[in-house]
This record gives C-alpha cells, sequence and structure tokens, in this order.
C-alpha cells in the first residue's frame, strides 16, 4: 500500500488548476476506493455470466434463519457472510476424484473435476467454472485488496474468488472454499 493514499495511481484522478486531486462525492479516502472499485471493468478474459446467452436458472431465496438451518456453522459463513475457509483446512483442496462439484447451499453443478488443478494455495482451484452460466462474478474490493468475487448463479452464495493466474487453457484460476461446494464423484459403470 502507498504511504499516502493520494499518491495512488488506482484512484481517479481530475485536472484542477494544474494539480490532480481525487475525485469523490463526499470528500473522504473511503469513498474515493468505493468509487474507484465501481468503475473498474472485469479483464476481457474473465468470464461474465450477465453476457452469457444461456438462461440462468431460477434465483433461490431463503432467509438467513433458513440458511442457517440448513448450513453448518463454517458453511453458512463461508457462502452467506462472504468468509474464507483456512489454506490446506478445506474437504476437497486435495481431491483427485473424478466427478462433479456442486454448491452447498442449492446442489447447483458448478465445476467439473477435470478442470481442477493443484494450484499450491491450499484451496480447490478450477480453470473454468462446468457450465458457463452457474457462476456469476463480482467486484470485491473487501480488506484493501481488489478482486473479482465468484457467486452461485442460483441462490448467490459466496464461493471464492476468480484470478488471472491459472494454466491454460482459460489463463484463470477459479480459487472456491471447500465449505461451499459439494463434491459428488462420477457413479462407475
Amino acid at each position: 500500500m502507498f504511504a499516502d493514499p493520494r499518491r495512488s495511481p488506482y484512484l481517479p484522478r481530475a485536472k484542477s488548476k494544474g494539480r490532480a486531486r481525487l475525485l469523490t462525492r463526499s470528500g473522504d479516502f473511503a469513498s474515493v476506493l468505493l468509487h474507484s472499485a465501481l468503475q473498474l471493468r472485469p479483464a476481457s478474459n474473465i468470464y461474465n455470466a450477465a453476457m452469457s446467452d444461456k438462461v440462468t436458472p431460477d434465483k433461490i431465496t431463503k432467509s438467513a434463519a433458513e440458511w442457517r438451518k440448513q448450513l453448518t456453522p463454517e458453511q453458512y459463513h463461508v457462502t452467506r457472510e462472504a468468509g474464507t475457509e483456512r489454506a490446506f483446512t478445506g474437504e476437497y483442496w486435495n481431491n483427485h476424484e473424478t466427478g462433479q462439484y456442486h454448491c452447498v447451499c442449492c446442489g447447483a453443478p458448478l465445476f467439473n473435476s477435470d478442470t481442477k488443478f493443484n494450484s499450491g494455495t491450499g484451496w480447490p482451484s478450477f480453470y473454468q467454472p462446468g457450465e458457463s452460466a452457474a457462476v456469476t462474478e463480482h467486484h470485491d474490493s473487501a480488506y484493501g485488496m481488489v478482486r473479482t468475487e465468484v457467486r452461485c448463479a442460483r441462490c448467490d452464495a459466496h464461493l471464492g474468488h476468480v484470478f488471472e493466474d491459472g494454466p491454460k487453457p482459460t489463463g484463470l484460476r477459479y480459487c472456491m472454499n471447500s465449505a461451499a461446494l459439494d463434491f459428488k464423484p462420477l457413479e462407475k459403470k
């Protein structure tokens, strides 16, 4: 982080009488960060479900009490409060079985095991979703970082984040929380 936030090259600026000034609505630094984060555009190679021509599944909406009743405390924290499990502690970070990963909240299929790879991060990582409309992406500027949050398109559960440091063919790393996933092994014939 920059010692003086006003000198950050990432903040929007306007010329005013020969010197740069911060563009803010209310004049405080927090609003500058929020304003800056809202103006960010998704990278061209990150999938945006809103641009898909596929029909998104019917939305599932439940109250907080209903989600708490259905989920474990850790699952609730990760999926409904946008929490993160500790690295190398989740059930699926080292899972090498063949199958499909579903949303723990609504059961929607999200990722296939053939797109899973070992990222060395301690979280299950995939280079693309199983179905293009299975997830949605949102800008996340929490904790002083700007990242792309990944949510289930059907129930809006927080799954993790996507980064542009993955393997070919997409170059993306969908870094998911095991607590947000339910693995279903492929049935053997």
